[in-house]
């Protein structure tokens, strides 16, 4: 803010030729100065005491501002990665319906933690489940439907993620029918801003 500048009287004053005349100057001046000190100090109070009764009265807007975008933010933030799994499951059904075992490797961190029906767990690399896909696909003609029923955030910014799937298919060569279906329920974590499988939990339905 530029600054503002005030011109003293006391500038523009005549200089006095006598003492007398100068002492009356002098008190005059003095006066004159001391009245404009005052002002300036009066126009100051009343200038920083009008900022601050206005910045009590802003304070309360701008919270009140804040919480309400805030309570947008959090929902739309929730929608976004509801969202972005729910395309990961879709992406995965999909390359899995087209037998593209490239494309399911992609979608898994390099460490990929199994949750085994003990209770034990295992832990095998994207390549493992790569080679994996790719032989199931070798052997079988096989589909898939994959349904999200549930998502729940967990700490280090990881997703749990549960619901149904069901397969369907034929062996290539002996033709036998394969029928799976069951449970699921898995992790997903953020790479790169990439959602990707990182744990693994299969139920089969009995």
């Amino acid at each position: 803010m530029p600054k503002q500048t005030r011109q003293g009287y006391a500038q523009a004053w005549p200089c006095p030729r006598d003492s007398t005349q100068q002492n009356k100057v002098v008190v005059y001046l003095g006066t004159i100065v001391s009245f404009f000190f005052l002002t300036l100090a009066t126009e100051t109070h009343h200038n920083l005491t009008f900022q601050r009764t206005n910045m009590r009265k802003s304070i309360p807007f701008i919270l009140l501002l804040a919480a309400f975008l805030a309570s947008f933010a959090a929902p739309l933030a929730a929608q976004n990665i509801e969202q972005e799994i729910s395309d990961l499951a879709q992406q995965w059904q999909a390359a899995f319906n087209r037998a593209d075992a490239t494309v399911l490797g992609a979608m898994y961190t390099d460490k990929v933690i199994i949750h085994n029906d003990d209770g034990t767990t295992t832990t095998i690399s994207k390549a493992d489940i790569e080679a994996s896909f790719a032989n199931d696909f070798k052997e079988n003609t096989l589909r898939t439907e994959v349904t999200v029923m549930r998502m729940m955030a967990q700490a280090g910014g990881k997703v749990t993620i549960s619901g149904n799937f069901s397969n369907t298919g034929s062996n290539k060569k002996t033709g036998e029918a394969i029928s799976q279906s069951g449970e699921y329920e898995h992790v997903v974590v953020q790479e790169a801003g990439v959602w990707k499988l990182c744990e693994l939990k299969v139920m089969p339905g009995k």
